[in-house]
């Protein structure tokens, strides 16, 4: 092909990818010579400082690969039109932007396949009007336009699944327009899909169709256009349909992957890109029966001891004193599930009490479920039970999170939302990249680095490394590269990442890659400075005459940030925000009951969103609006309105919580009518067991919390000794009205009396004759109890 196709098909595929065109040759080149992802992003010359963001880096190679593969498939396209004299063709192949418009195109050529089981209409006319849909590349490309405009999404909840799908019912009301749809709930949906909860359609609405039958299909006569239209939507359900079908769910698929990646980023870097904890560390997971094991280690991540507590002992705080002895841990690791979230307070307030300032770590589910399946068990751990080893585990990672990350990579991938829905690839690439964004950022050292940080470096083998310095440390970088004999792009690979910190070399301690020594050494010397000089003020690098060098070896003038960033001391390496947005408070920083300043955000049919500086919006439902009934939302608050809230919940797992704007304390239900204060008491048969049903009028200490009939924890009257409580089977016959509190009939009408009826359950004979009678099982109970009474006639 000639040379100018080539720049525009490079013009193209660089301005898809957001790109300059040198860049993105620089790129294509590069993967096509198999260079290493790490070589290109930390130290190519040619890139240098393009891609500080190593998921963006990522991604952006995948799409890159999707785009080269879509250009190689075009070119085989264009090299088989050569000499066939079709110049539309070859301009729309030119102009197609993706592997379904170029299928689309090849109907022009060969005609589209006949699916299989197609029957063939009897008429001929018919036939052909069929054949000619199908080998039609224009009607094609119109249908794809079309879809991609007006095909909806429509959730279909499962017949007898609705308690379990309930959470999308309220996308399953309404159809949603595909070109609008978040793809950020789709792995959601996807997983629920697999799990038989419902079923997901893509479907074009039947007017469009009609409307596009009439506007674009040709060959139809007027006064036959229903048997023709219907030939049309055959057509289109069985080999139209389900090629679109599937090429939006795998749009939305990759879509929805990329972002559960990118949310996942942010908050690895938070969990595990922290370095070795400096005192005791505790590790605790609870049971729901309110058991918590406890688990401690040393400064040096070692178990000690371990102890199981109730979270609900009178003695908590003396067990805690008596395990901890004189350690006096500085972390508690705590596994983010809802009976330690319930229970482990008590624990981080006991331990609090006890040693001070605390830091705490919440560990999701699923990596301490990695660690028990993947971590093999130490010496010290050998006699541990499960709980006390899953504590120990706990601890040990947050005594060292980046270690454990390294040890067990899995984990990485364990922080992934709906990590079952994104394509394997994909995750192991994921996984790899954070390990080594990692090591990157700090280097390994030659000599000091152990074996799970040698294996994750590209262009090494970690054992050979470990057997050659064995016999002898290496001195340096070079000294590295001599007794190993890399090949040249494994020993660039390797070299973005090692340090030797002992070398007599002194660039080898700095994250400077070996190939920018020989030129930072030749611009120092042109100015007249020495090159340790430049390593205590790295700021001098930009004075330095770099023009000779930089158009000796052809690089850009970038090269030099580049190098100045190089020569500083490897720090930890700063958070990253989306720009635009402002990083919110964690939510382990809020506290169950704690006041806060909020704005009104959102308002929907339960209930409305409230911003109060975190990084998430806290909810707060309509029953917790106001201490009144409110129907909508919109009764009490509008968006954007300053309000106050309280903390009712923290879901730290799920990473959301709940806020009120009713005041805490003993309050009466939404609703209540007149006389049922926040402290009504029990008049009439109002007992302090509970099961009075007082009308709140009376001024008894009994507490009632409904709208007169509460259950009182005092006695019914002054100086009446409380009754005794009534059996299960009680049942009250008191109407129950919905007139509105306060009117002859309602529950507050002390005009009625109550009658109670004590005595056998009436229903027992009911549920009695509900049971089957063919059951095996009540058969065989049955003959068990006539044998009995045959052999025990007086019993």
């Amino acid at each position: 092909m000639s040379s100018k196709p080539k720049q525009q098909d490079d013009q193209r595929v660089a301005r898809v990818l957001g790109l300059k065109v040198p860049v993105y040759r620089r790129l294509r080149e590069a993967i096509a010579q198999g260079e290493s992802l790490a070589w290109l992003r930390l130290a190519d010359p040619g890139l240098a400082g393009v891609f500080p963001n190593p998921l963006g880096f990522e991604l952006l190679i995948e799409h890159l690969e999707v785009e080269i593969a879509l250009e190689r498939r075009r070119a085989n396209f264009l090299r088989g039109l050569e000499g066939k004299e079709l110049p539309k063709l070859e301009e729309a192949v030119q102009a197609a932007c993706s592997e379904g418009e170029l299928e689309d195109l090849h109907l022009e050529l060969e005609g589209g396949p006949v699916p299989e089981g197609w029957e063939a209409p009897e008429k001929e006319e018919h036939k052909a009007f069929v054949e000619g849909l199908r080998a039609n590349a224009g009607l094609a490309a119109a249908l794809r336009r079309l879809f991609r405009d007006k095909a909806e999404v429509r959730v279909e909840i499962i017949e007898g699944k609705e308690q379990d799908a309930r959470r999308f019912q309220q996308q399953a009301e309404k159809a949603q327009a595909l070109s609008a749809f978040d793809a950020g709930g789709y792995l959601a949906l996807r997983r629920a899909e697999h799990a038989h909860l419902l079923k997901l359609h893509f479907e074009l609405p039947r007017p469009e169709l009609d409307r596009h039958f009439d506007a674009e299909v040709e060959g139809a006569p007027p006064q036959e256009r229903d048997a023709y239209l219907k030939l049309f939507l055959d057509f289109y359900a069985a080999e139209q349909q389900p090629r679109l079908v599937q090429e939006a769910r795998a749009r939305l698929k990759r879509k929805a992957e990329s972002l559960a990646l990118q949310q996942s980023w942010s908050q690895l870097e938070n969990a595990l890109d922290r370095g070795k904890n400096d005192g005791p560390v505790l590790g605790v997971f609870s049971h729901r029966n309110g058991k918590c094991v406890v688990a401690l280690l040393d400064r040096g991540g070692h178990f000690l001891r371990g102890i199981t507590v109730s979270a609900k002992a009178s003695d908590l705080g003396e067990k805690l004193a008596a395990f901890l002895g004189e350690e006096r841990p500085t972390l508690i690791a705590l596994q983010a599930d809802s009976p330690t979230r319930s229970h482990g307070g008590a624990i981080v307030d006991g331990v609090r009490a006890i040693a001070g300032k605390l830091r705490t770590a919440l560990v999701p589910v699923a990596v301490a479920k990695t660690l028990l399946r993947e971590v093999a068990r130490r010496l010290e751990e050998a006699h541990l039970s499960h709980d006390e080893r899953q504590a120990a585990l706990l601890g040990r990672l947050g005594h060292n999170p980046r270690a454990m990350a390294l040890h067990t990579p899995h984990i990485v991938r364990s922080y992934v939302a709906f990590r079952g829905e994104i394509n394997s690839r994909r995750l192991d690439a994921f996984e790899s990249i954070f390990l080594q964004s990692l090591l990157a950022a700090r280097g390994v050292d030659l000599n000091r680095g152990n074996h799970d940080e040698l294996r994750l470096l590209p262009g090494i083998d970690a054992r050979a490394v470990e057997l050659e310095r064995s016999t002898a440390p290496f001195l340096s970088l070079e000294d590295f590269q001599h007794r190993m004999g890399l090949s040249e792009k494994d020993w660039r690979a390797a070299c973005c990442f090692l340090r030797s910190r002992g070398s007599h070399e002194p660039l080898d301690s700095r994250p400077l890659h070996p190939i920018y020594y020989r030129p930072l050494r030749q611009a120092a010397e042109a100015a007249g400075i020495d090159l340790a000089e430049l390593i205590r003020e790295p700021s001098k690098v930009d004075a330095l005459s770099w023009a000779p060098v930089l158009e000796e070896r052809g690089w850009e003038p970038k090269v030099v940030e580049l190098i100045r960033r190089g020569l500083l001391k490897a720090t930890r390496r700063p958070r990253r925000a989306t720009p635009g947005h402002t990083e919110g408070s964690r939510l382990e920083t809020l506290e169950v009951g704690a006041k806060l300043p909020g704005k009104v955000t959102k308002l929907v049919e339960h209930g409305v969103f409230v911003d109060v500086g975190a990084r998430r919006e806290g909810f707060i439902h309509v029953s917790e609006l106001a201490d009144r009934f409110v129907k909508e939302p919109s009764e009490v608050v509008e968006e954007g309105q300053e309000v106050t809230v309280r903390v009712l919940s923290i879901d730290l797992e799920k990473q959301r919580f709940r806020l009120s704007m009713r005041e805490p304390g003993e309050r009466p239900a939404r609703g209540a009518g007149a006389g049922a204060g926040p402290r009504a008491s029990g008049s009439g048969s109002g007992s302090g067991s509970g099961s009075g049903s007082g009308s709140g009028s009376g001024s008894g200490p009994g507490k009632g919390r409904g709208p007169g009939r509460g259950p009182g924890r005092g006695p019914g009257r002054r100086g009446e000794p409380p009754e005794p409580p009534k059996p299960a089977h009680v049942r009250s016959t008191r109407p129950k009205s919905r007139r509105p509190s306060g009117r002859p009939g309602g529950r507050d009408d002390q005009r009625r009396e109550e009658r109670i009826v004590i005595g056998k359950d009436p229903r027992a004979a009911e549920l009695r004759e509900e049971l089957d009678p063919t059951n095996p099982f009540l058969q065989f109970f049955k003959a068990q109890q006539k044998e009995t009474e045959a052999q025990d006639p007086e019993e």
